[in-house]
């Protein structure tokens, strides 16, 4: 696939995701529950992912979806479409639950929720995408040209000389250890996609970001593993063995760091 191909794609996959979770959020009651895994989901959800992926199995690729099937045998083929239709579900249920007219004002990053999608070849990150369901930023990134990157209506900007990236809801002890490190700035964020493309992204000298959760899928980190893979961060991952991923959390870092362990 060429980066015009993929690019045009994420904007249609943009627009329906956009559409239907518009339509079934002002149309219909909200309804929530949590999967086995402990983790929330919505029909919401569920809708955005079933129209999404028969779109993209119709063009001839196979996917792995948050909501959808978990195939290991498509992962271990080594191509393959990730989606993730709500990224930051929390965020989206505390949206809900504020006293905003839905979609007209921007909560902040605790409150962002947003569409993944990223694209795997022979093994390999090679285009990945995050579009913020409020504020409509919109980040498209190809993972071998710095040159092809767009990033549509940059909302968050962030520009301090050392970050540390972290979940809305970190354990005290993670960020306990995080704050010790010189110089830096803790800035939490509601989207695992968001946290990990502004990481690597935003103009900071030297940026981490730590998901302390084994609850981490190829759908979780997919765009952020593009831009680590074109920007030179390092994300250590194999994309052609498991659906979710193994160790006991994940880490991105940009710039010079020492070994740091969850």
């Amino acid at each position: 696939m060429t980066c015009d191909q993929a690019y045009s794609l994420f904007e249609s996959l943009i627009k329906t995701a956009r559409d239907t979770l518009l339509d079934q959020t002002l149309n219909f009651p909200l309804k929530s529950w949590t999967k086995e895994d402990s983790t929330w989901v919505t029909e919401c959800d569920q809708r955005i992912d079933n129209i999404l992926t028969p779109i993209i199995r119709k063009i001839g690729l196979q996917t792995v979806s948050e909501e959808g099937e978990h195939l290991l045998d498509v992962v271990e083929s080594g191509n393959y479409i990730t989606i993730d239709p709500i990224d930051g579900t929390f965020g989206y249920l505390d949206y809900l639950s504020s006293d905003s007219k839905f979609g007209t004002v921007d909560l902040g990053p605790l409150h962002d929720f947003g569409l993944l999608v990223g694209i795997v070849e022979r093994a390999q990150p090679v285009f990945g995408m995050a579009y913020n369901y409020i504020t409509s930023e919109t980040v498209m990134v190809d993972g071998v040209n710095p040159k092809n990157l767009i990033w549509k209506n940059r909302t968050r900007i962030n520009n301090q000389k050392v970050a540390g990236y972290l979940s809305s809801r970190v354990s005290t002890e993670l960020e306990d250890k995080i704050s010790k490190v010189p110089e830096i700035s803790i800035i939490k964020q509601a989207t695992m996609g968001w946290k990990s493309l502004y990481t690597v992204l935003q103009p900071h000298d030297r940026a981490i970001m730590v998901r302390e959760t084994i609850h981490t899928g190829l759908w979780d980190i997919l765009p952020g593993a593009v831009a680590s893979r074109c920007f030179g961060a390092e994300l250590s991952l194999e994309f052609n063995k498991y659906v979710q991923l193994p160790n006991q959390g994940l880490v991105i870092k940009k710039g010079n760091w020492p070994e740091f362990e969850i």
